[in-house]
């Protein structure tokens, strides 16, 4: 089993955030008498008949963005290692140039 740290801030990794989103777009596309009984019975509606069919898109739609976030730190530390690369290149050239100097 792996252990995912998921970022702060993060809200399209963490299903629950979606499933949260999902329900706030339920109640606020069907409520029409503006109550807060109003709200309650909306929410305990739509927790009622929300069932894996429902929940199931929430994570697949994590995963898609877990392989995107995992592709770009791919993509991120390869670009940090050319740097460092580079980096590495220029201090030589440096060093060539000032041992010419003395």
């Amino acid at each position: 089993m792996e252990i995912v740290h998921i970022p702060v801030k993060h809200c399209v990794l963490k299903p629950i955030e979606l499933v949260w989103a999902g329900l706030k777009n339920f109640v606020r596309n069907r409520n029409v008498r503006f109550s807060l009984n109003g709200v309650e019975q909306l929410t305990k509606e739509m927790v009622i008949v929300m069932g894996p069919e429902d929940v199931g898109p929430y994570f697949d739609h994590v995963k898609k963005h877990e392989e995107i976030f995992k592709a770009a730190d791919k993509i991120a530390g390869e670009m940090d290692n050319d740097l460092i690369d580079d980096d590495d290149a220029d201090n030589n050239l440096i060093d060539i140039d000032s041992s010419d100097s003395d």
